[in-house]
């Protein structure tokens, strides 16, 4: 019988890899044999500090060497994901997988918390409206527009684009008319 702990083993890092894709809404990028790199799905992630690797007991674990800075086995990502439980999640991993003979770890995961027990931020996310620029923003604004337009209509370079540019869909008066596009 298929035990839990098979499911997170190296035989399994493809559908690991699919699954965690489709659950997280990302693309891993592969980075060398059984590694895998992404932008991580639970924060705002400008490189790809999400990590896919097979540790020393050939188990498949995910890390965050970002704002997260966890260490997570395939179970845990569902967890946190679906706020569900260890056994739900070993539950979703092996239907996944199409396994019908499954034993799941009746126990606990160590690695994430009660959802139940977690608090709620302090302030809520608020909107914050745009500023209104000042008069003189705006005047200055629109001078550049004006500059930059009559130099788009004046250049030879810029003829030659705005004759490609009417096959297409923009004619000259429309530069003329349309001027705050340039520069707002």
């Amino acid at each position: 019988m298929t035990t839990y702990k098979d499911l997170k083993s190296v035989k399994y890092m493809d559908a690991s890899i699919n699954f965690a894709e489709g659950l997280l809404g990302i693309n891993f990028k592969r980075t060398g044999k059984n590694r895998y790199s992404a932008h991580c799905p639970f924060h705002f992630d400008k490189k790809d500090s999400f990590r896919v690797y097979v540790d020393g007991r050939d188990e498949i674990k995910f890390h965050c060497f970002g704002e997260c800075n966890m260490n997570w086995d395939i179970y845990d990502v569902i967890m946190v994901k679906n706020k569900c439980d260890f056994r739900q999640a070993q539950q979703t991993f092996a239907d996944f997988l199409d396994i019908k003979h499954f034993n799941p770890y009746e126990g606990k995961s160590t690695n994430i918390p009660d959802f139940d027990q977690l608090k709620e931020p302090d302030e809520p996310i608020e909107f914050a409206e745009p500023e209104r620029l000042a008069p003189e923003i705006i005047d200055a604004l629109h001078d550049a527009s004006v500059i930059y337009n009559k130099m788009l209509i004046c250049s030879s370079k810029t003829k030659i684009g705005l004759k490609k540019s009417t096959r297409i869909f923009i004619k000259t008066e429309n530069f003329k008319n349309y001027r705050k596009l340039f520069c707002v």
